[in-house]
């Protein structure tokens, strides 16, 4: 045609419209008889079955001649994908012609042993990736999956704060914070801990100093429930681990949490602390 517009979808690009008088005058067959390769390509492509054209994107231009020629045979059009190309430096691609490497270059470096995936660097680049984010952005790709076991009302961009140091994958999440809604049934072993100089009997004595305290600070901060914690610790004449780790056991239940004792305690809130210590030292008695 002419007149009018031709539209072509490409996966990548999306839909295309020219106007067709920008469009050359497309000669199918030559002077000799032989067909010319934008004619023959169609044909061949059509005859072969081919469902999906991967091609570099300089060959845009050439789409919506191959699109008519489809329609006018009444065939179906494949799916187009243009790619943008491996470039030398900013202003050309790569080309044999200037020396470049080519697939030659890259036959005698294939390997012929077996490929290995490498789940666990996989795992480690996907870690790299979501502790660059910023804090928001991460936030918001946590929060569905911080949602799945966190029901109730806390704060979300806190929790999520948490996580973004401590998970590779975000399908990590709803284990990981799953004590936020219900505190685990841990058992009275859990409060032993070499590095942390606990035991039972020590962690009785710990959470028993540690509610009255955090029950009496004036406001309920990161800042204020650290210093509170540490100078007990001082008081007690203990390292501020084997305060932390009954009162971070008896707040969340479980051995490994994303965050410590303040943390927790700050997110959870005042009265749920208080409530849970109660209990873990219940179990203590």
């Amino acid at each position: 045609p002419a007149e009018g517009t031709t539209t072509f979808h490409d996966a990548i690009f999306g839909d295309i419209t020219v106007e067709n008088s920008t469009l050359d005058d497309q000669v199918l067959l030559k002077r000799d008889g032989l067909p010319t390769y934008n004619f023959a390509n169609v044909i061949d492509d059509h005859l072969m079955g081919i469902t999906h054209v991967v091609r570099g994107s300089e060959y845009l231009s050439s789409a919506p001649k191959y699109d008519l020629l489809y329609h006018a045979f009444g065939w179906d059009v494949p799916t187009y994908v243009h790619c943008s190309p491996v470039m030398r430096d900013a202003q050309n691609k790569m080309s044999k012609r200037h020396g470049d490497p080519s697939y030659e270059d890259l036959k005698a470096g294939i390997s012929k042993s077996p490929a290995i995936f490498d789940r666990a660097k996989l795992d480690h680049f996907n870690a790299v990736y979501l502790r660059s984010m910023s804090p928001e952005a991460f936030a918001k790709v946590a929060e569905p999956y911080i949602r799945q076991s966190v029901k109730g009302d806390f704060d979300i961009c806190a929790i999520a704060g948490l996580l973004q140091a401590r998970c590779e994958k975000l399908t990590e999440i709803p284990e990981k914070v799953d004590f936020f809604d219900a505190c685990p049934d841990c058992c009275v072993d859990a409060f032993t801990n070499k590095k942390s100089k606990t035991n039972p009997e020590i962690c009785k004595a710990m959470l028993e100093a540690a509610i009255p305290m955090l029950e009496a600070l004036p406001d309920w901060t990161d800042e204020s429930i650290h210093d509170g914690l540490v100078a007990l610790a001082e008081k007690l004449g203990v390292k501020n681990a084997t305060l932390m780790w009954p009162v971070r056991i008896a707040a969340s239940g479980k051995l490994v949490t994303p965050g410590g004792a303040v943390e927790i305690c700050r997110i959870l809130g005042r009265d749920e602390t208080l409530k849970r210590l109660r209990a873990g030292l219940e179990k203590l008695v």
